[in-house]
């Protein structure tokens, strides 16, 4: 269990370790910040920007005959999943129109997840996708694998609609020869809610967890191995954590901190989302005591054991589940005339612990080769073996993240068994464990003035908020010497 903890520490990634799923989808619970891989700009001009009215995409180029709307398969949602499924699909059957219909025309994602290689074993051979699977690093960032995947999607002929679907019904009206519907709009799926009837086969919380997001000021550093540091800070905490450190950009590293939290703290801080985190300032008040003085705690130590200084008011706290789920049915046979709806991704099943994605990828290419048979009497058979591969996959998986979720469970418990015990020898100085414990955390608010409005001599301090000038003199009234920049100053903010 340390050794897995450890490895994910120690990883680089910024973030999201711990999402309860890779949602294909907007969710108030996915956690990132909001930078942009380089890839991702060009990519997005992939994406067929027209007016939000569904008829208009009846003349897609390529799709439509004397103006009738020529589409095989259409997917919902192009996220990693829904593209991969899309292109194997294409590639397996080229004479198919496959149309997919995306909400959003910039990606809404950039958290940092872990690819598994076993993950596109059985994918189509085609040099051009197994070139772009040979190219993706273990841990990538969602926008550039969703980049890469939309560059391949463009190049074999698939097409990209911007729109918002609200009702399933509207695609079989607009586009009345679709043979093939595919749910790809992640875990609130539009299709899994109006054409399955969202039954889901089972869903369950399997742990709550916070995350303290804040900035640090220069780079950011981990702390060392497991048994040096880490687990010894540990000792003097009330939850078991993991920290994240970013890269730096722009003289500020982005940081994580996660706890494991108990269910009646987790509804406590439920107005914690996303969107509107809680401020570590603002919002002392509504956080659990014993949650703050772990925070408290982990602060104090990065501060005297890494000399590690926080952008003030840059701590901002979220609460999310870490669920498990699955759809009842990911396979629909309608009545004659009507589409044949498949669920792939995070509208089929969803598990933690970076295995949603890569369970995606699995299902999708098992559906490619199924969605290779539209039109052909093999159809409906081979789709309920898709349903049974899902289901299985889905219970399998479930049960691993349960185990998981019981070690780390156990660990917490451990660990606070071992720091009572007298004979503990993998602990903190008496003198630093006071320090760590009592050292009262104070927490700013943000100072961010309207740097436009500054002289062109005079900065922003991204370590005190404060404004300073580039002249050693100083000079001006109020010039005040600022410790962040040794020697020199910067006019007072009141």
């Amino acid at each position: 269990l340390c050794k897995m903890l450890s490895d994910r520490s120690q990883d680089g990634g910024d973030d999201d370790d711990w999402l309860p799923f890779d949602d294909d989808d907007d969710d108030e619970n996915l956690i990132g910040p909001s930078s942009s891989s380089s890839s991702a700009p060009a990519a997005n001009n992939l994406r067929i920007s027209l007016n939000t009215s569904l008829d208009e995409g009846k003349d897609v180029e390529g799709l439509s005959d004397g103006g009738e709307a020529l589409v095989d398969i259409i997917f919902v949602g192009s996220g990693p999943v829904g593209l991969w499924t899309a292109i194997q699909t294409k590639i397996l059957a080229p004479h198919l129109n496959i149309l997919m219909i995306e909400k959003y025309a910039q990606y809404q994602r950039s958290h940092v997840l872990r690819l598994n290689p076993s993950s596109f074993s059985g994918s189509v051979d085609d040099a051009r996708l197994q070139e772009l699977v040979r190219k993706q690093p273990r841990t990538v960032r969602t926008q550039a694998l969703e980049a890469d995947l939309a560059q391949l999607a463009n190049e074999i002929g698939i097409h990209v609609l911007i729109h918002n679907v609200e009702r399933v019904e509207d695609l079989q009206h607009t586009y009345p020869n679709v043979k093939i519907i595919v749910g790809s709009d992640g875990s609130h799926s539009v299709v899994h809610r109006q054409v399955f009837g969202g039954a889901r086969a089972f869903q369950q919380d399997l742990m709550h967890i916070v995350d303290v997001k804040y900035e640090v000021c220069g780079e950011g550093h981990m702390f060392s191995s497991l048994t040096a540091e880490t687990y010894r800070t540990w000792k003097l905490l009330n939850h078991t954590t993991e920290q994240h450190i970013g890269r730096i950009r722009h003289g500020v590293t982005p940081a994580t901190l996660r706890l494991v939290v108990s269910s009646d703290d987790y509804r406590q801080l439920q107005g914690a989302t996303f969107k509107s985190p809680f401020s570590l300032h603002g919002d002392r008040a509504r956080i659990p005591s014993h949650i703050l003085a772990s925070i408290e705690r982990w602060f104090n130590a990065k501060t005297l054991l890494k000399g590690e200084a926080r952008v003030p008011g840059s701590e901002m706290l979220s609460a999310l589940a870490l669920s498990v789920y699955c759809a009842e049915h990911v396979y629909k046979e309608q009545a004659d005339g009507h589409p044949f709806m498949f669920l792939v991704g995070d509208a089929a099943f969803g598990v933690p612990y970076f295995r949603a994605l890569n369970n995606g990828l699995v299902c999708g290419t098992q559906l490619a080769k199924v969605l290779a048979h539209c039109g052909s009497r093999e159809l409906p058979s081979r789709g309920l073996k898709y349903e049974l591969f899902v289901l299985d996959l889905a219970r399998r998986e479930t049960t691993l993240s349960k185990q998981k979720a019981a070690l780390i469970s156990a660990s917490r418990m451990a660990t606070s068994i071992n720091a009572a015990s007298p004979f503990s020898v993998v602990k903190w100085s008496k003198a630093i464990r006071t320090i760590i414990k009592e050292t009262k955390t104070p927490f700013h608010p943000r100072l961010r003035p309207a740097i436009g409005a500054l002289p062109d001599d005079h900065d922003l301090c991204i370590r005190c908020g404060c404004v300073y000038s580039h002249d050693s003199d100083g000079g001006g009234v109020g010039a005040l010497p600022c410790s962040c920049h040794d020697g020199r100053y910067h006019y007072e903010i009141t």
